[in-house]
């Protein structure tokens, strides 16, 4: 992988539920992507809307979760993703980096955090 090679970041999901995550899993994801861009690699955002939705009271918004509203659908020749679980005390973190051709894992990282630092970012639905 060099400074060239297109990259995309998805959001970390729960280990126990791959089809779910949470502010943890989103927030991640978010500075992984923009310590990706800071060091001069190709990264792309999927969440840019196509047009900026302005909400009265609320502010103006660039980035979306709804397919629909999307600019379009980045490629990447490898894509940062990744898993959390949670026990008692602590949040384990696992992160891969993964070729898109083969599905090779082509790096990763692990850590480990108190939960009581990250407890606000865990809800239900991502616990």
């Amino acid at each position: 992988v060099t400074a060239n090679t297109p990259l995309v970041v998805a959001s970390l999901s729960n280990a126990r539920n791959l089809e779910r995550s949470s502010a943890l899993g989103n927030i991640v994801a978010d500075m992984i992507r923009t310590r990706l861009a800071q060091t001069g690699h190709k990264t792309s955002e999927v969440r840019l809307r196509s047009a900026m939705s302005l909400r009265k009271g609320d502010g103006e918004f660039l980035l979306s979760r709804n397919r629909n509203a999307l600019m379009f659908a980045p490629t990447a020749a490898a894509v940062v993703t990744g898993t959390y679980a949670t026990s008692y005390e602590k949040v384990y973190v696992s992160l891969k980096l993964i070729s898109t051709t083969d599905a090779h894992i082509i790096a990763g990282a692990d850590f480990v955090v108190p939960l009581g630092d990250v407890l606000g970012l865990i809800d239900a639905k991502g616990a």
